[in-house]
């Protein structure tokens, strides 16, 4: 996609450095931020879904997930050990998330996003308490 307004390049930059720091600092939260940037991006385009935004926000994540886990693995080895059993379901929910995408009405997608950052949200909140 190319930027029509070159006064949203700054804005992008400010998300993307912000969207690294959360991960970095609290493991999560790139995503969002990212959903957010996208869909201002994305928001006068008809030929792009929500679906899309989604799905953009998805590869975007993955190298900042990748810094912060390196960040983490370098303090902790164990992290890795820890996380190896893990990796299995989360390529399998990957593939089948991916197969489902083109099957789930934008309005759905939408309602799952909001309602597992709503719970992800009230379980940090709730262990910091």
């Amino acid at each position: 996609m190319k930027i029509k307004n070159n006064s949203l390049i700054p804005l992008c930059g400010i998300t993307a450095i912000f969207g690294g720091m959360l991960n970095g600092i609290i493991g999560t939260g790139a995503g969002i931020v990212y959903t957010f940037l996208f869909s201002l991006l994305y928001s006068d385009d008809g030929k792009y879904e929500k679906k899309d935004i989604f799905a953009s926000c998805l590869i975007t994540t993955l190298p900042v997930c990748a810094m912060s886990f390196s960040a983490y693995l370098k303090n902790d080895i164990s992290i890795l050990y820890s996380s190896l059993p893990l990796l299995p379901a989360a390529l399998l929910g990957g593939i089948v998330g991916g197969i489902l995408l083109d099957k789930v009405k934008n309005g759905v997608l939408i309602k799952i996003f909001a309602l597992i950052t709503a719970i992800s949200g009230g379980l940090m909140i709730w262990k910091a308490l």
